[in-house]
């Protein structure tokens, strides 16, 4: 068995044989080509490091091969894998055996088998799994990266939920299953085509297709992530929020909620940011389709179960609705100035329907 000073060299033989081999593969010119194609992503003048436990040459294939504990570093990028098979002809390389592959902005891609090409840029996967810096996660049968900017998922996987410890394998809370999910880092866009949303695992709703803002955005005007709620007097709802970025200091956000026993809620939040604070301002209301799902004859038995949520007998609580704005701003380095009011049809609506900031 080797040492690990004899290990220790031989990644330090291979690193340096792969940089002369590279640097005798490629012209000058398209080397220049593809380093200024890749100026987004890759710095100018990136190197490629390799570290192997063996390298072995194929002159007549024109292939280098690198085998046992692979690791390839170039421009921030790094791929890990136990066998890593380069084509100078065709400058890709072919990675197997628990291959991993972080993206100079965190991204993570694990695989068995992968495809690329020696810049990163474009390549193929088959069974792989994404997760990227915030949290988001991606899986598919296949998926081919063109350009280094547009990933193309086949009968793929979203969520935002992170996988289960104890059962990975388990179904998340939510997720989005589509037959196509394109991931657009130029536009910061995730498009989903021919997509169900589920729920645990249970299908609620299609989609014949739907783009939302890719993980890494902030502010950009799209879809938010859809979420579910259950309540025993509301039913289950499926709240999708729209976000509108109308400028760098001011936005909108528009949600609607449909619950299976008292139908749609709307709400709407304007936001807005000044050199010395902010303040928002939000409205809320639904028209109650059952409000007798409210009634509760343990907790309010002389009125026989009807309650605020309810309304009285001879005059259910039909529409309910909210008005709220909170604010602050600071006078000086001492002292700020601000507000928190609310006016709501009853008392409890806010609290009943959940609405955000005002339900505590």
């Amino acid at each position: 068995m080797p040492s690990n000073r004899q290990a220790g060299l031989a990644r330090l033989y291979a690193a340096t044989a792969l940089a002369c081999v590279l640097a005798y593969a490629v012209p000058a010119p398209a080397l220049a080509q593809d380093v200024g194609d890749m100026a987004t992503s890759v710095p100018s003048g990136s190197q490629m490091l390799l570290a192997a436990d063996t390298l072995v040459y194929n002159n007549d294939n024109q292939t280098v091969t690198a085998v046992g504990g692979v690791q390839i570093d170039y421009g921030g990028n790094r791929l890990v894998a136990q066998r890593v098979e380069y084509n100078r002809n065709t400058k890709r390389m072919v990675a197997s055996g628990n291959v991993e592959v972080i993206n100079s902005d965190g991204t993570k891609i694990n695989s068995q088998h992968i495809d690329i090409t020696d810049d990163f840029a474009d390549g193929f996967v088959n069974a792989l799994r994404v997760e990227t810096i915030d949290k988001a996660y991606f899986a598919a049968e296949s998926a081919e990266r063109m350009g280094g900017v547009l990933t193309t998922f086949h009968n793929g996987v979203y969520t935002a939920c992170e996988p289960c410890e104890d059962k990975p394998d388990k179904a998340p809370t939510w997720r989005v299953k589509a037959k196509k999910i394109i991931w657009n880092g130029e536009k910061k866009t995730v498009r989903f085509e021919n997509a169900n949303f589920e729920f645990f695992g249970f299908p609620l709703a299609y989609l014949p297709a739907f783009e939302i803002a890719d993980p890494t955005v902030k502010r950009k005007s799209g879809f938010l992530i859809p979420s579910i709620i259950y309540k025993s007097d509301l039913g289950v709802g499926v709240k999708v929020p729209y976000y509108l970025a109308l400028a760098p200091t001011y936005d909108l956000t528009v949600t609607g909620t449909g619950y299976t026993k008292q139908g749609f809620l709307g709400e709407a939040e304007w936001r807005q940011r000044f050199n010395n604070g902010e303040y928002s301002l939000k409205i809320a209301g639904i028209h109650q389709q059952n409000p007798d799902a409210f009634l509760d004859t343990t907790a309010f038995p002389s009125s026989s179960g009807h309650n605020v949520n309810s309304g009285s007998a001879g005059d259910p609580n039909k529409f309910r609705g909210m008005m709220g704005t909170q604010g602050q701003f600071a006078i000086n380095s001492r002292w700020n100035f601000g507000w928190d009011v609310l006016l709501q049809t009853d008392k409890n609506f806010s609290n009943t329907y959940g609405i955000e900031k005002y339900n505590s």
